[in-house]
């Protein structure tokens, strides 16, 4: 495991350029986000620019992915430092050929693993109003998540009593887990579709398979990834509003992110290759499948 996240991170430190395209990524998404939520535009420019996002987003997503499992294919541990930029170079001209490549097998995947993402929520929504005394203070949740400023959230939570505030924290925490694990599996999901060819649908039985025969690695996976992002998000906030902490908090998450997909792409082929090689664990060019 030790291995894995030091690996994970020196493949992150060797392709320090595959962030560029996930900042421009970040940064159109938050420009559309801003004209998409304006109540000046018509419906169906935001029809056209939510078709036009989501097409952008598959195309991202499988050039982006593709360059990323290019460097842990590359990855050797005693490579100097001209050879890492020499490959770093190589697979990130690659992006557009991964596009091209991954495109709609990545498409596919992402409506796949949709119905699964939709399935999933309406049977932990039916769960929790089961489990939780008072299933409609649960609904109370959809006011908390309209509310835009710290008085109105304070102002709203003055409404509720005690045992009904820890009714909605709870039930927040297991939300956020639960997206966590979601996140994670789809992340794993990803990770089969660039390193084996088979049928989608397969690839999704199969990663399923493999994320609860390997579930306590998950975990522990999960919750490495989760205190990281907690750490950003204490740094978040005691921030304040200060523009360069801002700038390079972005640059953090951005790098966060990077290091979440080749960690969980690394813990894929690993945990494929132990489950067929008898539990061979090596990260690296002689071991991941080109």
């Amino acid at each position: 495991m030790k291995k894995l996240l030091q690996d994970s991170f020196k493949i992150l430190r060797n392709n320090l350029l595959f962030i560029q395209p996930l900042l421009l990524y970040l940064l159109m998404i938050m420009l559309a986000s801003t004209y998409f939520v304006s109540g000046h535009v018509a419906l169906y420019p935001k029809m056209l620019l939510a078709v036009s996002m989501i097409l952008l987003t598959v195309a991202f997503f499988a050039g982006w992915m593709y360059i990323n499992k290019k460097g842990i294919d590359d990855y050797v541990e005693e490579d100097s430092a001209e050879e890492i930029s020499i490959k770093a170079i190589k697979n990130f001209k690659l992006f557009f050929s991964g596009v091209g490549e991954y495109f709609f097998r990545v498409l596919k995947g992402f409506l796949c693993f949709g119905v699964l993402y939709a399935a999933c929520f309406f049977f932990f929504k039916k769960l929790g109003k089961t489990i939780f005394a008072n299933p409609v203070l649960i609904n109370e949740l959809n006011k908390i998540a309209a509310v835009k400023t710290n008085e109105e959230l304070t102002s709203l939570l003055t409404t509720f009593k005690p045992e009904d505030i820890m009714v909605l924290e709870l039930w927040i925490i297991s939300i956020a887990l639960f997206v966590s694990f979601l996140n994670f599996l789809f992340v794993l999901y990803l990770a089969s579709l660039f390193f084996k060819k088979e049928n989608v649908i397969k690839s999704l039985f199969k990663t399923l398979l493999l994320f609860f025969k390997n579930i306590f690695k998950c975990i522990l996976v999960v919750i490495f990834l989760l205190v990281i992002y907690f750490i950003i998000g204490l740094l978040t906030a005691f921030s304040g509003q200060n523009p360069l902490a801002f700038a390079i908090l972005i640059l953090i998450m951005t790098l966060y992110l990077n290091y979440y997909v080749i960690l969980v792409f690394c813990f894929y082929n690993e945990r494929t290759k132990t489950n067929s090689n008898s539990g061979t664990e090596c990260i690296g060019q002689d071991t991941y499948i080109s």
